[in-house]
């Protein structure tokens, strides 16, 4: 190899060294190795098919060096976004089973609770008023750990038993023989225990950070309130009030099962993308359950109505698309605070 062909090998991997680092330690020395060789190979062909070479490849460098290093600029952003998840979405940074565990439970408890009140329904006011306090403590136990991913769920879980006790009357539960002035609702007042719980957690931690976080959180990830929405999804999934099937206790273990999972695939997931399409996947597949339950059980015969005609599936699944959206939209509609966090940022960036 003449001094033409070293100078312009040293230049070629002096060039080499504005690669990325990563990329730079992996490719650099075979690809000097490979270019000093094809430029070995051309000078002993000809003096054209060595410039030839020289000007492919000298001439090129700089675009691949250049795109490199976009590559490598999109992918540390990449990485960055997934640990900010991480770190934002995972239980203060601890992960593994039991964690997921903690956040999935309301939802197997609750399916648990459906499936003792099918079985045992003069137990109502026992079986959820045991629910209600589980959520309450789960809720005040997360808001004095620093609002782990899971202390969304547990709130949801509580808010939800807060609206439908709300609903529920005095006289329904000390029975329909006591005098009509007991026959008025709960209204506010089921809302109390939720309030006190909160109270006891403040005052565990002396100050307001827990609530200060558990908006931030929102703020930072939408996510966290579409799992809050979920929760209600999930109540009316699990409810089957008035369904009398004779297997009512398997289809509700099937509709638990589903969004119990959808729950747990939320909760290990890192993406929003993820986050979302676990929610959707645990409602649809819920819903599929929940539809052939209340279709295959004779209701008519149950309450003594005339014989209908069977509805034709097409109805059916026409129902069915017109009520999806609904409750996707539901799920979905957090999506805005984050939209708004993403034009507060780029404003306030610019």
């Amino acid at each position: 190899m003449n001094w033409l062909s070293r100078l312009i090998t040293d230049i070629y991997s002096w060039m080499l060294q504005f690669y990325p680092g990563k990329f730079k330690d992996e490719f650099a020395e075979e690809m000097s190795v490979v270019f000093r060789d094809s430029i070995v190979a051309a000078s002993g062909n000809s003096v054209s098919s060595f410039v030839l070479v020289c000007i492919m490849e000298l001439t090129g460098l700089p675009l691949n060096i250049l795109t490199e290093h976009f590559h490598e600029v999109v992918r540390r952003k990449a990485e960055m976004t997934v640990a900010n998840e991480k770190n934002t979405m995972i239980m203060d940074g601890q992960t593994g089973n039991l964690a997921f565990f903690v956040g999935v439970l309301p939802f197997i408890l609750f399916g648990i609770a459906s499936m003792f009140n099918a079985a045992f329904p003069y137990y109502f006011v026992v079986i959820y008023m045991i629910f209600y306090l589980l959520v309450l403590i789960g809720t005040m136990f997360g808001l004095t750990k620093g609002v782990p991913h899971w202390t969304y769920g547990y709130l949801g879980w509580s808010m939800v038993m807060a609206w439908w006790w709300a609903g529920l009357s005095i006289n329904a539960l000390r029975g329909s023989d006591f005098p009509i002035v007991y026959n008025q609702r709960f209204g506010l007042w089921s809302w109390l225990p939720l309030l006190l719980a909160i109270a006891i957690a403040l005052l565990w931690s002396r100050s307001f950070r827990p609530l200060q976080k558990l908006i931030r959180n929102i703020w930072q990830h939408w996510t966290h309130l579409s799992l809050m929405m979920f929760t209600f999804v999930a109540f009316t999934q699990l409810i089957y009030d008035e369904n009398h099937h004779p297997f009512l206790v398997v289809f509700i273990l099937g509709s638990t099962l589903c969004v119990s999972i959808g729950a747990w695939l939320f909760l290990r997931s890192t993406t929003t993308l993820q986050r979302a399409t676990s929610l959707i996947a645990g409602f649809v597949f819920a819903s599929v359950v929940g539809s052939i339950s209340y279709a295959t059980w004779d209701w008519a015969t149950y309450y003594g109505f005339p014989l209908t005609t069977p509805e034709p599936w097409y109805v059916a699944a026409e129902k069915a698309f017109l009520i999806s959206p609904i409750w996707i939209a539901v799920l979905f509609w957090p999506v805005l605070i984050g939209l708004t966090r993403q034009i507060f940022d780029r404003r306030k960036t610019v």
